[in-house]
């Protein structure tokens, strides 16, 4: 399995929230996480916030030992 992690900003119009939202219900894999943060299409607001997503899903994926 691989893991998939998806970032999507609340604010994007180029590419609306509920897309990330299908693909995550249509996923595959149970290493799926989808996180919806404050952003645009090429921002996202607050970095610290998205950092933490990143390394709290990476360190999932490390203990799991996908």
């Amino acid at each position: 399995m691989t893991p998939v992690l998806l970032l999507h900003g609340l604010q994007d119009t180029v590419v609306p929230v509920i897309d990330a939202r299908r693909i995550w219900q249509n996923r595959s894999t149970t290493y799926a996480t989808l996180n919806e943060c404050n952003g645009t299409h090429d921002a996202f607001d607050e970095a610290h916030t998205v950092t933490g997503h990143i390394l709290t899903f990476l360190g999932r994926v490390v203990r799991a030992g996908v």
